[in-house]
């Protein structure tokens, strides 16, 4: 063995010796130390969507045409939304914003008439069971159109009581007259009287005009049953005139009743419409 502590080395070699301890120093430690690296990368590299618990969004879709007539049924299909996630929708239509409901109807294919003309949105609101939410809107210009038939009021109202007084002779009295004006377009028009009374009968007419001394009757029918319907259109299909038009409800067999009775009644009245 080499005595180092009394033996003369030349400087060199101390120096070599010297390196060599340092270096066994340095790697002494075995595999105690590691590198410090990322060894999951995967945090990084996934999305927010991931990590933050936060879902995907959904899409609101509408299939609807463009423009419709007044009073046609127009079809909107909302099957083109989507979730990405595949929960179920709820799906809420509004046809009207400006009336303050905003579900007029549900389902994800729903059918609307229009009743005014003009330009129109409708809005879709689609939602999911976790409480996420799209809307969709869609524009509609609707023309105006007829409908196929209305259901009109009388000047003098639709019911009443119609009365049998003693001076009712000569048909003085026993009788009611009601009044429309009827409109452009009509082809077609049906009137239909009620009563409750079985002990009553009546005429019904319906005619042009004053009734019934300055008007035309043009159609009349008498009934017992507790109702008489009738109506009127031209032989040609051509529209009906308009201005003032009646029905007229008499009493057809005031013999039958009391001197002093009364009877109460509602009449009906809807006009037909046809397109130029």
């Amino acid at each position: 063995m080499i005595d180092l502590k009394n033996a003369r080395l030349h400087p060199l070699l101390l120096f070599l010796i010297a390196i060599a301890i340092a270096m066994a120093g340095c790697s002494g430690s075995g595999n105690d130390a590691q590198p410090q690296g990322d060894d999951d990368l995967s945090d990084d590299d996934d999305d927010d969507t991931a990590n933050t618990g936060a879902h995907s969004d959904i899409l609101a879709k509408i299939d609807a045409p463009s423009q419709a007539k007044q009073y046609d049924t127009v079809v909107f299909d909302a099957s083109g939304s989507s979730d990405p996630e595949g929960k179920p929708l709820n799906y809420s239509w509004d046809f009207d914003h400006e009336n303050g409901i905003s579900s007029d109807a549900s389902g994800e294919t729903v059918e609307h008439a229009f009743t005014s003309f003009g330009a129109s949105t409708v809005t879709l609101t689609i939602s999911s069971s976790d409480g996420r939410t799209a809307t969709a809107r869609v524009n509609i210009s609707i023309t105006e159109s007829l409908p196929e038939y209305e259901d009109l009021t009388f000047d003098e109202g639709n019911e009443g009581t119609i009365y049998k007084t003693p001076d009712c002779a000569g048909g003085c009295a026993g009788d009611v007259k009601k009044h429309w004006n009827m409109p452009e377009h009509v082809v077609k028009v049906v009137s239909t009287l009620y009563w409750n009374d079985s002990a009553w009968q009546f005429e019904f007419t319906l005619g042009t005009g004053e009734c019934p001394d300055k008007g035309t009757p043009l159609t009349s029918a008498p009934g017992d049953s507790g109702s008489i319907t009738i109506s009127y259109e031209n032989g040609n299909g051509t529209q009906l005139q308009t201005g003032q038009w009646f029905v007229h409800v008499k009493i057809a067999n005031p013999d039958d009743l009391p001197k002093v009775a009364q009877c109460a009644y509602s009449v009906t009245l809807r006009t037909y419409y046809e397109e130029d």
